[in-house]
């Protein structure tokens, strides 16, 4: 009866870390999102240097976000992220305001792509 017990137990631990790990991957992805949103709100406001101050700190936070995130998901899906999100300062410092903003569309794209293929549904287990 003990071995069944120790068994439940460590099944229990088991499930808690694939569920806290799930909850700490959306919240940090959701982070992620809501620094882009603030960067485009800055970026449609026209006050560009606090936009490129923001993209640096989002530059930044992608890069830190990433070590976490290579322990859930495949490298090839984060390192877009983190090669789109180093670019975005150097666009803006160029004065190429399309392209940062083109780069800005595409980080949102692969957050959201991220978020949504790391959900416990029947098509992402199967």
């Amino acid at each position: 009866m003990k071995r069944v017990v120790v068994a439940v137990v460590i099944l229990v631990l088991v499930g808690a870390v694939c569920v806290a790990s799930l909850f700490y991957q959306s919240y940090g992805l959701k982070k992620l999102d809501g620094l882009t949103e603030e960067l485009l709100a800055v970026y449609d406001s026209g006050d560009m240097e606090q936009c490129f101050a923001l993209s640096e700190s989002f530059a930044q936070e992608c890069d830190r976000s990433a070590g976490v995130l290579l322990f859930f998901v495949r490298h090839a899906d984060v390192a877009p992220l983190v090669d789109e999100a180093a670019l975005m300062p150097e666009l803006l410092r160029r004065g190429e305001k399309e392209l940062f903003l083109a780069s800005l569309l595409r980080c949102r794209g692969i957050i959201g792509k991220l978020d949504h293929q790391e959900l416990p549904r029947a098509d992402n287990v199967f």
